[in-house]
């Protein structure tokens, strides 16, 4: 029994190794561009706002049309057959233009898909989330404007066909479409659980209900090799293979310049309504690069100007730098060991005894006025006395 339940313990570390939460990746406005501008054109609506148009479709194309939908560990995937299905489904929304038809707004959430759900007993339907719909931690789904889809937006399949490989050849047809989204009720249940957003939808269990069969979980796994998705039957349990990049690979995906077509007419939607976190931090980071670069550019064109002067500026900033430094170690330095002080002899006490004694002493030795000779005179020198002669005698 332990050792089943350690093997047990074994497969599941493993399973855990392989899947991953890709919420924690954190993609940017380049790496959406460089990766959908083959498969479609990019619309400027505004300035440095951007949205993505696909082409080569075919017509009455909408989102969630060309694929199938697989039961995960985050709700219902929508595994796509488009080769940009990997981006659109699961990020951002999209949204129907009279004149452009469907266009996709980028976004940051990652999802296994972004629809909202209608159902009754016997059909099962999906559309995609427009623009307006934000998404909350602890709140989930929510509308910024009162919104409701076009009954002809709506895919709806019977319950039967819905788990199906090919379930596109199981739809509704649209003329019918409208009378089944009047019976249906809506269902939208995304939850954030383990760093990852999951989107149940309609419970599986409903479903196995009505079809009597049993739906079987779909491991997710990882592929930083080839881009796009798989879906993969290799055993028992199906398995979706997944292009996830890496930071290193996003920080790569830096576009300065973006070639998009002008649009030719305003929009029937409230640009102030949607979430522009995408493009405002694009903007912030255009902003501050464009700054370095401007600095730069001016501190080159500088020291070219005066090579001479910023030489200098380096000495006298290394000088200071050395100053500092010896500053520095002084400062740390102990100081010397104080010499002792010397000793002050004390001065001698007064005694007048010993004063007149000093006094006789001297006396003694100083002759007395009587016994000193007389004093010498003398005399000129005797070029002096000549000289004054001869300066007499020019006188007269």
């Amino acid at each position: 029994m332990k050792k089943l339940l350690i093997i047990i313990g074994l497969l599941m570390l493993i399973g855990t190794k392989n899947s991953y939460s890709y919420t924690d990746v954190r993609v940017s406005f380049g790496f959406f561009y460089q990766s959908l501008t083959p498969y479609g054109e990019w619309i400027e609506i505004e300035p440095d706002f951007y949205v993505w148009r696909p082409i080569s479709v075919r017509y009455g194309w909408r989102p969630y049309w060309d694929g199938r939908w697989v039961w995960t560990r985050y709700g219902w995937y929508w595994v796509a057959t488009e080769p940009f299905g990997w981006i659109v489904f699961h990020y951002g929304r999209w949204y129907y233009d009279d004149y452009y038809g469907w266009i996709w707004i980028p976004g940051y959430e990652w999802a296994p898909a972004w629809v909202e759900w209608r159902y009754n007993d016997a059909y099962i339907g999906w559309a995609p989330l427009p623009p307006y719909a934000l998404f909350r931690v602890g709140v989930g789904i929510h509308f910024t404007k009162r919104w409701h889809h076009h009954p002809h937006h709506w895919t709806f399949i019977k319950y039967r066909n819905f788990h199906s490989e090919n379930p596109n050849r199981y739809y509704e047809d649209p003329k019918r479409v409208e009378r089944i989204f009047g019976n249906t009720r809506q269902a939208i249940d995304y939850r954030y659980e383990d760093n990852r957003i999951i989107n149940r939808g309609i419970e599986p269990e409903y479903i196995e209900r009505k079809t009597g069969k049993r739906i079987i979980q779909t491991e997710i796994i990882e592929n930083r090799t080839n881009r796009g998705e798989r879906f993969i039957r290799e055993s028992e349990q199906p398995k979706i293979e997944i292009y996830r990049p890496d930071e290193h690979e996003i920080d790569r995906y830096r576009q300065d310049r973006i070639e998009a077509r002008r649009s030719e007419r305003k929009l029937n939607i409230d640009l102030d309504k949607i979430d522009r976190t995408i493009f405002d931090e694009r903007k912030s980071t255009r902003r501050d690069e464009r700054e370095i670069r401007t600095e730069t550019r001016e501190r080159n064109q500088y020291e070219r100007q005066y090579p001479r002067e910023s030489e200098q500026r380096i000495e006298h900033q290394r000088r200071i730098e050395t100053r500092d430094a010896q500053r520095e170690t002084e400062r740390v330095r102990p100081e010397p060991k104080r010499e002792k002080e010397r000793k002050i002899e004390p001065k001698r006490e007064y005694k007048p005894e010993r004063r007149e004694r000093e006094i006789e002493i001297r006396r003694e030795r100083v002759p007395s006025r009587e016994d000193r000779s007389e004093p010498r005179i003398q005399e000129r020198p005797r070029e002096r006395q000549e000289g004054g002669r001869q300066s007499r005698e020019r006188k007269r």
